[in-house]
């Protein structure tokens, strides 16, 4: 609901919440509702001495799985740094 002081919105947790509209015109936001998608983080960490390419293969297969996944855009896992114990 638009006001003339603020912007009450329903969020994804079923929350009603009231964003002054001096926020809407001092900062950008991010708008999820044109692409239909999000892409969701999922950060992890893997002992070294594990076979990566067969844990991101299980990994990959198991969050394809999920209902709420965008069949266009298969979930895909990256490594972010690889230390001498582990892997992010």
């Amino acid at each position: 609901r638009i006001g003339l002081r603020s912007v009450r919105i329903l969020n994804v947790n079923g929350q009603h919440v009231e964003i002054p509209n001096r926020l809407f015109l001092d900062n950008s936001f991010k708008e999820f509702s044109q692409t239909g998608f999000r892409r969701i983080d999922v950060k992890g960490q893997m002992n070294l001495v594990e076979d990566l390419t067969t844990l991101k293969i299980l990994i990959e297969d198991a969050m394809s799985k999920f209902d709420f996944i965008y069949t266009e855009k298969p979930p895909n896992m990256v490594y972010n740094s690889i230390t001498n114990e582990k892997v992010d």
